[in-house]
């Protein structure tokens, strides 16, 4: 997922990052991952504390209005820090570069990910990379189908969330997949 996603963020990085005078020339490459890394750590921190149902709702609407969605903010917010804080850029400079990138980098991103002639990602592994490969059993293409359907109405998010955090199955869950990855069970 993370190629896929890096390959969006260099397609729309161009005028945002690349042509911009903001981003030292020598930090183009590194700012334009900083902005893949900061996608990918938001996305993956929201599933990780029980979110799912943010996620679920930014790629419910095929790159639609992601603008709206409380993830894409903290996305924004994270980019413009770092492109501050590592790379020198004013942090106004910043947060505009990171207001006009993100959006554009999700609403794409999130197409991709609905479109039914592109095999190349879609949300089973789009989860199963934010969760380090636990999915709990789930078939996320099916519950997006469900969601975007009805907006999210009658999914148990809830039950997936569950479902993902719990012990089910030996599995370990998400929750125990965490736990490992800091040195607690």
């Amino acid at each position: 997922m993370f190629d896929q996603l890096l390959d969006i963020v260099k397609q729309q990085a161009q005028s945002a990052i690349v042509n911009n005078d903001a981003v030292p020339n020598q930090h183009n490459d590194a700012a334009i991952n900083e902005a893949g890394s900061a996608i990918q750590q938001v996305l993956s921190g929201a599933v990780a504390n029980g979110n799912l149902q943010d996620v679920m709702s930014l790629f419910s609407n095929g790159g639609g209005n992601v603008a709206s969605n409380p993830l894409v903010g903290n996305i924004v917010n994270s980019l413009a820090g770092n492109l501050a804080s590592k790379y020198g850029v004013d942090s106004s400079a910043a947060s505009s570069i990171a207001s006009s990138l993100i959006p554009q980098v999700l609403s794409q991103f999130t197409q991709k990910t609905a479109d039914p002639n592109d095999s190349s990602v879609d949300m089973n592994s789009v989860i199963s990379s934010l969760t380090g490969g636990k999915t709990g059993g789930v078939d996320f293409n099916s519950v997006l189908s469900q969601f975007s359907k009805g907006g999210g109405q009658g999914v148990d998010i809830a039950g997936i969330a569950g479902q993902l955090l719990s012990n089910q199955g030996g599995a370990g869950g998400l929750l125990g997949t965490i736990a490992g990855m800091f040195g607690k069970k």
